[in-house]
Protein backbone atom coordinates (compact mmCIF):
# COMPACT_ATOMS: atom_id res chain seq x y z
CA UNK A 1 0.00 0.00 0.00
CA UNK A 2 1.19 3.59 -1.11
CA UNK A 3 1.35 6.21 1.59
CA UNK A 4 -1.35 7.92 -0.79
CA UNK A 5 -3.52 4.89 -0.22
CA UNK A 6 -2.81 5.07 3.53
CA UNK A 7 -4.02 8.29 3.52
CA UNK A 8 -6.71 8.47 1.91
CA UNK A 9 -8.19 4.98 2.66
CA UNK A 10 -11.81 4.82 3.95
CA UNK A 11 -12.67 8.31 2.18
CA UNK A 12 -16.36 7.66 0.68
CA UNK A 13 -16.14 8.67 -3.56
CA UNK A 14 -12.77 8.07 -3.94
CA UNK A 15 -10.87 5.13 -5.77
CA UNK A 16 -7.19 5.17 -5.22
CA UNK A 17 -4.44 2.93 -6.87
CA UNK A 18 -0.80 3.43 -6.98
CA UNK A 19 -0.21 7.18 -7.09
CA UNK A 20 -3.75 7.63 -9.43
CA UNK A 21 -6.71 9.25 -7.52
CA UNK A 22 -10.84 9.39 -8.73
CA UNK A 23 -12.93 11.25 -7.24
CA UNK A 24 -16.89 10.78 -7.91
CA UNK A 25 -19.99 11.51 -7.08
CA UNK A 26 -23.99 11.12 -7.83
CA UNK A 27 -24.52 14.72 -7.98
CA UNK A 28 -21.84 17.87 -8.51
CA UNK A 29 -22.97 19.18 -5.00
CA UNK A 30 -22.17 15.58 -3.73
CA UNK A 31 -18.66 15.42 -5.94
CA UNK A 32 -17.39 18.74 -5.16
CA UNK A 33 -17.45 18.20 -1.25
CA UNK A 34 -15.85 14.13 -1.59
CA UNK A 35 -13.02 16.63 -3.61
CA UNK A 36 -12.60 19.07 -1.36
CA UNK A 37 -12.42 16.69 1.45
CA UNK A 38 -9.66 14.62 -0.43
CA UNK A 39 -7.95 17.73 -1.22
CA UNK A 40 -7.87 19.24 2.57
CA UNK A 41 -6.29 15.62 3.75
CA UNK A 42 -3.52 16.28 0.84
CA UNK A 43 -2.29 19.64 1.92
CA UNK A 44 -2.95 18.61 5.63
CA UNK A 45 0.23 15.98 4.67
CA UNK A 46 1.80 18.17 2.22
CA UNK A 47 0.81 15.89 -0.80
CA UNK A 48 1.62 17.41 -4.08
CA UNK A 49 -0.42 16.96 -7.52
CA UNK A 50 0.80 17.31 -10.76
CA UNK A 51 -1.25 20.17 -12.03
CA UNK A 52 -0.93 18.95 -15.60
CA UNK A 53 -2.40 15.43 -14.82
CA UNK A 54 -5.03 16.50 -12.50
CA UNK A 55 -8.30 16.89 -14.59
CA UNK A 56 -11.62 18.23 -12.24
CA UNK A 57 -15.27 18.40 -13.32
CA UNK A 58 -14.70 16.07 -15.91
CA UNK A 59 -18.07 14.43 -17.36
CA UNK A 60 -15.17 11.40 -18.47
CA UNK A 61 -11.83 10.69 -17.66
CA UNK A 62 -8.77 8.17 -18.78
CA UNK A 63 -8.22 6.20 -15.38
CA UNK A 64 -5.93 3.05 -15.34
CA UNK A 65 -6.08 2.84 -18.87
CA UNK A 66 -9.99 2.78 -19.39
CA UNK A 67 -12.39 5.49 -20.20
CA UNK A 68 -14.84 6.31 -17.58
CA UNK A 69 -18.20 8.52 -18.07
CA UNK A 70 -21.24 8.63 -16.25
CA UNK A 71 -22.12 5.12 -18.23
CA UNK A 72 -19.21 3.47 -16.73
CA UNK A 73 -16.52 2.04 -18.85
CA UNK A 74 -17.48 2.04 -22.62
CA UNK A 75 -14.81 0.35 -23.85
CA UNK A 76 -15.33 -2.71 -21.80
CA UNK A 77 -18.65 -3.57 -24.23
CA UNK A 78 -17.44 -1.55 -27.39
CA UNK A 79 -16.98 -4.86 -29.43
CA UNK A 80 -20.76 -5.37 -28.94
CA UNK A 81 -21.81 -1.44 -29.33
CA UNK A 82 -19.52 -1.48 -32.42
CA UNK A 83 -20.46 -4.70 -33.69
CA UNK A 84 -21.57 -4.55 -37.49
CA UNK A 85 -25.23 -6.33 -38.13
CA UNK A 86 -25.56 -9.64 -39.85
CA UNK A 87 -25.19 -9.79 -43.10
CA UNK A 88 -26.71 -13.21 -43.77
CA UNK A 89 -28.50 -15.48 -41.91
CA UNK A 90 -25.76 -17.34 -40.64
CA UNK A 91 -24.22 -14.72 -39.59
CA UNK A 92 -28.22 -13.66 -37.26
CA UNK A 93 -27.89 -16.85 -35.84
CA UNK A 94 -24.96 -16.61 -34.09
CA UNK A 95 -26.06 -12.82 -33.29
CA UNK A 96 -28.86 -14.12 -31.73
CA UNK A 97 -27.37 -17.22 -30.17
CA UNK A 98 -24.97 -14.98 -27.93
CA UNK A 99 -28.23 -13.38 -27.03
CA UNK A 100 -29.57 -15.77 -25.69
CA UNK A 101 -26.48 -16.84 -23.57
CA UNK A 102 -26.44 -13.03 -22.16
CA UNK A 103 -29.96 -12.57 -21.67
CA UNK A 104 -30.56 -14.76 -18.99
CA UNK A 105 -28.80 -12.18 -16.62
CA UNK A 106 -30.85 -9.06 -18.20
CA UNK A 107 -34.44 -7.86 -17.12
CA UNK A 108 -35.20 -6.48 -20.80
CA UNK A 109 -35.93 -8.78 -23.35
CA UNK A 110 -35.29 -9.32 -27.31
CA UNK A 111 -38.62 -11.72 -27.80
CA UNK A 112 -39.72 -9.86 -30.91
CA UNK A 113 -40.65 -13.07 -33.04
CA UNK A 114 -41.84 -11.60 -36.35
CA UNK A 115 -38.69 -9.66 -37.75
CA UNK A 116 -36.64 -12.53 -36.26
CA UNK A 117 -38.20 -15.14 -37.42
CA UNK A 118 -39.49 -13.60 -41.27
CA UNK A 119 -35.33 -13.79 -42.05
CA UNK A 120 -34.80 -17.29 -40.17
CA UNK A 121 -37.15 -19.00 -42.12
CA UNK A 122 -36.42 -21.46 -45.20
CA UNK A 123 -36.26 -19.99 -48.55
CA UNK A 124 -36.93 -16.26 -47.95
CA UNK A 125 -34.74 -13.93 -48.84
CA UNK A 126 -32.45 -12.04 -46.45
CA UNK A 127 -33.23 -8.46 -46.72
CA UNK A 128 -32.64 -6.22 -43.55
CA UNK A 129 -35.76 -3.86 -42.81
CA UNK A 130 -36.20 -0.98 -40.21
CA UNK A 131 -37.86 -3.84 -37.93
CA UNK A 132 -34.50 -5.77 -38.23
CA UNK A 133 -32.42 -2.80 -37.83
CA UNK A 134 -35.03 -2.20 -34.39
CA UNK A 135 -34.03 -6.02 -32.97
CA UNK A 136 -30.50 -5.60 -34.04
CA UNK A 137 -30.20 -2.31 -31.54
CA UNK A 138 -32.44 -3.82 -29.15
CA UNK A 139 -30.18 -7.20 -29.04
CA UNK A 140 -26.46 -5.08 -28.65
CA UNK A 141 -28.04 -3.09 -25.56
CA UNK A 142 -29.41 -5.87 -24.33
CA UNK A 143 -25.63 -8.09 -24.51
CA UNK A 144 -23.99 -5.00 -23.27
CA UNK A 145 -26.62 -3.41 -20.62
CA UNK A 146 -25.52 -3.12 -17.03
CA UNK A 147 -27.00 -6.24 -16.33
CA UNK A 148 -25.17 -8.32 -18.11
CA UNK A 149 -22.11 -7.02 -16.45
CA UNK A 150 -20.68 -7.29 -13.22
CA UNK A 151 -17.60 -5.65 -11.70
CA UNK A 152 -14.39 -7.16 -11.45
CA UNK A 153 -13.16 -9.09 -8.24
CA UNK A 154 -9.81 -10.63 -8.20
CA UNK A 155 -11.12 -12.77 -4.97
CA UNK A 156 -13.48 -14.94 -7.32
CA UNK A 157 -13.08 -17.47 -9.78
CA UNK A 158 -11.80 -16.36 -13.63
CA UNK A 159 -12.09 -17.44 -16.50
CA UNK A 160 -11.18 -15.91 -20.60
CA UNK A 161 -12.81 -17.56 -23.02
CA UNK A 162 -11.09 -16.65 -26.64
CA UNK A 163 -11.70 -17.30 -30.37
CA UNK A 164 -10.27 -17.22 -33.71
CA UNK A 165 -12.37 -16.79 -36.95
CA UNK A 166 -10.36 -16.66 -40.97
CA UNK A 167 -10.34 -12.72 -40.39
CA UNK A 168 -11.10 -11.87 -36.61
CA UNK A 169 -10.30 -12.54 -32.82
CA UNK A 170 -13.14 -12.21 -30.03
CA UNK A 171 -12.51 -12.83 -26.51
CA UNK A 172 -14.46 -12.33 -23.07
CA UNK A 173 -13.53 -11.98 -19.64
CA UNK A 174 -15.66 -13.59 -16.99
CA UNK A 175 -16.33 -14.03 -13.13
CA UNK A 176 -18.13 -16.18 -11.29
CA UNK A 177 -21.18 -15.08 -9.26
CA UNK A 178 -22.35 -16.48 -6.06
CA UNK A 179 -24.98 -18.34 -7.57
CA UNK A 180 -22.64 -20.50 -9.69
CA UNK A 181 -23.18 -18.52 -12.68
CA UNK A 182 -20.78 -16.78 -14.64
CA UNK A 183 -20.85 -13.09 -16.16
CA UNK A 184 -19.04 -10.95 -18.34
CA UNK A 185 -16.65 -8.20 -16.84
CA UNK A 186 -15.34 -6.71 -20.62
CA UNK A 187 -15.69 -7.88 -24.47
CA UNK A 188 -13.05 -7.45 -27.13
CA UNK A 189 -12.56 -8.12 -30.31
CA UNK A 190 -10.02 -7.85 -33.47
CA UNK A 191 -9.45 -7.97 -37.09
CA UNK A 192 -6.45 -9.87 -38.17
CA UNK A 193 -3.67 -8.07 -40.82
CA UNK A 194 -3.49 -9.49 -44.05
CA UNK A 195 -0.29 -11.53 -42.98
CA UNK A 196 -1.99 -13.13 -39.86
CA UNK A 197 -5.09 -14.52 -42.06
CA UNK A 198 -2.48 -16.48 -43.61
CA UNK A 199 -1.76 -18.50 -40.41
CA UNK A 200 -2.46 -21.84 -39.73
CA UNK A 201 -5.86 -22.67 -37.46
CA UNK A 202 -4.30 -23.93 -34.82
CA UNK A 203 -1.70 -20.71 -34.83
CA UNK A 204 -5.07 -18.24 -35.09
CA UNK A 205 -6.66 -19.81 -32.38
CA UNK A 206 -3.15 -19.49 -30.19
CA UNK A 207 -3.20 -15.95 -31.20
CA UNK A 208 -6.37 -15.42 -30.10
CA UNK A 209 -5.85 -17.20 -26.50
CA UNK A 210 -1.86 -14.67 -26.74
CA UNK A 211 -4.14 -11.60 -27.48
CA UNK A 212 -7.04 -12.15 -25.12
CA UNK A 213 -4.68 -12.62 -22.19
CA UNK A 214 -2.24 -9.61 -22.86
CA UNK A 215 -5.74 -7.08 -23.55
CA UNK A 216 -7.03 -8.16 -20.41
CA UNK A 217 -3.17 -8.38 -18.32
CA UNK A 218 -4.63 -5.41 -15.98
CA UNK A 219 -6.95 -8.07 -14.72
CA UNK A 220 -4.95 -10.96 -14.99
CA UNK A 221 -1.43 -10.05 -13.90
CA UNK A 222 -0.69 -12.11 -10.24
CA UNK A 223 -4.32 -14.07 -10.54
CA UNK A 224 -4.89 -17.72 -11.32
CA UNK A 225 -7.44 -18.02 -14.01
CA UNK A 226 -8.30 -20.60 -16.88
CA UNK A 227 -8.72 -19.93 -20.31
CA UNK A 228 -11.00 -21.46 -22.52
CA UNK A 229 -10.63 -22.47 -26.26
CA UNK A 230 -12.44 -24.92 -28.59
CA UNK A 231 -9.16 -25.85 -30.25
CA UNK A 232 -8.48 -29.11 -28.71
CA UNK A 233 -4.86 -29.52 -29.74
CA UNK A 234 -3.83 -25.95 -27.69
CA UNK A 235 -4.43 -27.72 -24.41
CA UNK A 236 -1.25 -30.48 -24.83
CA UNK A 237 0.92 -27.56 -27.10
CA UNK A 238 0.47 -24.35 -24.39
CA UNK A 239 0.53 -27.06 -21.42
CA UNK A 240 1.99 -30.51 -21.60
CA UNK A 241 4.28 -30.53 -24.24
CA UNK A 242 7.98 -29.42 -23.96
CA UNK A 243 8.82 -26.10 -25.70
CA UNK A 244 11.77 -26.83 -27.39
CA UNK A 245 9.65 -29.40 -29.17
CA UNK A 246 6.82 -26.84 -30.16
CA UNK A 247 7.83 -24.90 -34.00
CA UNK A 248 8.96 -21.42 -33.49
CA UNK A 249 5.60 -19.04 -33.76
CA UNK A 250 3.85 -21.60 -31.32
CA UNK A 251 7.18 -21.10 -28.93
CA UNK A 252 6.42 -17.27 -28.74
CA UNK A 253 3.13 -17.67 -28.10
CA UNK A 254 3.58 -19.62 -25.69
CA UNK A 255 6.50 -17.54 -24.10
CA UNK A 256 4.69 -14.57 -23.78
CA UNK A 257 2.04 -16.74 -21.76
CA UNK A 258 4.71 -17.50 -19.07
CA UNK A 259 3.79 -14.14 -17.12
CA UNK A 260 0.54 -15.27 -16.63
CA UNK A 261 -0.23 -17.90 -13.86
CA UNK A 262 -3.09 -19.92 -16.21
CA UNK A 263 -4.49 -23.05 -17.44
CA UNK A 264 -6.27 -23.86 -20.43
CA UNK A 265 -8.80 -26.11 -20.76
CA UNK A 266 -10.95 -27.53 -23.85
CA UNK A 267 -14.81 -26.75 -23.93
CA UNK A 268 -17.47 -27.36 -26.87
CA UNK A 269 -18.41 -24.95 -29.10
CA UNK A 270 -21.54 -24.73 -27.48
CA UNK A 271 -19.94 -23.03 -24.23
CA UNK A 272 -17.89 -20.39 -26.57
CA UNK A 273 -20.77 -18.86 -28.61
CA UNK A 274 -20.12 -15.47 -27.06
CA UNK A 275 -16.55 -15.33 -28.17
CA UNK A 276 -17.19 -16.86 -31.24
CA UNK A 277 -19.28 -14.32 -32.32
CA UNK A 278 -17.16 -11.44 -31.58
CA UNK A 279 -14.02 -13.31 -33.35
CA UNK A 280 -16.84 -13.11 -36.82
CA UNK A 281 -17.78 -9.63 -36.12
CA UNK A 282 -14.34 -7.68 -34.75
CA UNK A 283 -14.67 -4.05 -34.49
CA UNK A 284 -11.32 -3.19 -33.69
CA UNK A 285 -9.19 -2.29 -37.29
CA UNK A 286 -6.27 -4.21 -37.73
CA UNK A 287 -2.73 -3.08 -36.75
CA UNK A 288 1.19 -4.11 -37.34
CA UNK A 289 1.80 -2.06 -34.29
CA UNK A 290 0.67 -3.57 -31.07
CA UNK A 291 3.59 -5.92 -29.09
CA UNK A 292 1.89 -9.06 -30.23
CA UNK A 293 1.69 -8.47 -33.99
CA UNK A 294 5.12 -8.63 -35.11
CA UNK A 295 5.16 -10.86 -38.30
CA UNK A 296 8.27 -12.91 -37.99
CA UNK A 297 6.16 -14.92 -35.46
Amino acid sequence: MTVQNALLSGVTGLICEMDDALVFGSAEKEHDERLHKVLRIMQKCKLTLNGEKSEFTKQFVKFLGHIIDFHGVPNKVKAIHDMPPPASTTELRRLLGMAHRLGKFSQESTDAPAPRHALLRKNVPYSWEQQQKDLFLCVKRLCSSTGNLCFYDRCKPTIVSADASSFGLGCVLMRRQETDNWKPVSFASRALTRAKKRYAQIEKEALAVTWACERFSDYLIGLNFEIKTNHKPLVSLFSSKPLANLPTRMQRFRIRLMRFCCRISHVPVTELIIADALSRAPVDAASSTDNWTADSY
